[in-house]
């Protein structure tokens, strides 16, 4: 656990940072806050442009336990993953802004594809860009066959979702549910072959961000195990057949899923399996990296091999296995892999207090501020990388205008 020496230095670089704002971004928010705008500081700290405080978002967004204690971390836990996040990017995940992922979203739509995590991830997303949109969740598409069929899906419902930026940041994040790789292309059972294809023929533009996530339900049920490593390799040569309209795809590495400890009530660490380095919070600033993000902690395809002795099925478990499949597979293809995974690995204190379709409790799914938060930072730290994708100049995206057909409201 992080001591406070650590909370005290990651609070002054915080406090010593300028007032944040982009030239362009209608929305400010100041220095004289204690939490980063990543955690839950956009509520604090907006001075400009702010959305209403008085919403259920805000609220849900201000991540307070009391309000809801199955999706909000304890103190301890966000203290945690707070100090893990001041090794990121040499501190700067500490100082990121809306304003600076915002730019990347500009006139065009993020896709956020797959299970419960992509969920998960979407929700961080709401709430830090809460200024950003008016708290009305929208239809993907007013085609009312297309929507069916993204939400007619094998092994578990489909269906996609969407909130859209406002004003001069428009653009849009939409996610997708999809539990199985598998279903994502060359799958007869899901229109035009699967839910790539389905989404680039219907749905997106060329410009459109595909962030993809699978390998929970492919490593939970042994049904779908085999079907894993080939919807990996069929995902690759998807890419490399339509890249040149469909650049922008990003695979996410699976978080990891911790087991409950004797006694049932608690998650337990993961003996064994700390990356290399003399302490947690540095291991997770050094080594090995998937190559798209700077400052990134070592990937999953890493600490495998410097866990070869250690049992298959333990890797297995905790999620080493398919991330090294995916770290191995994708890139090869083009596809960049964010490297989610090993800053979870020290994360057993952190995880959501959802019990499980078995009532057990659940040691997979990750709090709110913390996992989620860091996987926005890597999201941002990507787009901004080499391999990423270039701001789209304003006047393009002010044309950039999709109708809303309003599913939920939470204003």
């Amino acid at each position: 656990m992080p001591g406070t020496g650590l909370l005290v230095a990651i609070l002054a670089v915080l406090l010593g940072a300028a007032t944040v704002a982009a030239e362009d971004c209608a929305v400010r928010y100041s220095n004289a806050g204690r939490k980063p705008l990543l955690f839950g500081g956009v509520l604090d700290r907006c001075i400009a442009g702010c959305a209403p405080r008085t919403s259920q978002w805000a609220q849900i967004c201000a991540f307070k336990r009391e309000s809801d204690p199955k999706m909000v971390c304890t103190v301890s836990a966000a203290n945690h993953s707070l100090a893990l996040v001041g090794t990121l990017g040499g501190g700067e995940a500490l100082q990121l802004s809306p304003c600076d992922l915002v730019r990347y979203l500009r006139g065009r739509t993020l896709w956020l594809i797959g299970d419960s995590h992509a969920r998960f991830f979407y929700r961080a997303l709401q709430c830090f860009l809460l200024d950003f949109w008016n708290q009305q969740e929208c239809q993907a598409t007013l085609d009312s066959q297309a929507e069916a069929q993204l939400a007619d899906m094998p092994a578990a419902p489909g269906g996609a979702y969407c909130f859209h930026l406002m004003g001069a940041a428009s653009g849009r994040v939409c996610m997708v549910h999809v539990v199985l790789g598998s279903s994502l292309v060359e799958n007869p059972q899901v229109a035009e072959g699967g839910v790539l294809p389905l989404l680039q023929q219907t749905f997106a533009q060329p410009q459109d961000i595909f962030y993809i996530n699978f390998g929970i339900w492919h490593k939970n049920m042994e049904r779908y195990e085999s079907t894993y490593l080939p919807a990996l390799e069929a995902l690759a040569r998807f890419y490399k057949a339509t890249k040149a309209r469909f650049p922008h795809v990003v695979f996410g590495e699976t978080p990891a899923q911790h087991q409950r400890d004797g006694s049932g009530q608690q998650c337990a660490a993961a003996a064994g399996f700390i990356a290399a380095g003399s302490s947690t919070a540095n291991a997770a600033a050094s080594g090995a990296t998937s190559g798209a993000a700077s400052g990134a902690p070592p990937t999953a395809a890493a600490m495998a091999a410097e866990q070869a002795a250690s049992s298959y099925q333990q890797a297995w478990d905790l999620g080493i296995v398919v991330n090294k499949l995916a770290n191995e597979v994708l890139p090869r293809a083009g596809i960049p892999v964010l490297p989610f995974f090993n800053i979870t690995v020290p994360l057993h204190d952190s995880h959501a207090s959802i019990p499980l379709f078995s009532g057990k409790l659940d040691c997979m799914h990750y709090c709110h501020p913390g996992a989620p938060q860091m996987w926005v930072w890597f999201l941002y730290d990507f787009l901004r990388s080499p391999q990423g994708v270039q701001p789209l100049p304003a006047q393009g995206s002010a044309n950039y205008s999709l109708p809303c057909r309003v599913m939920k409201s939470a204003a």
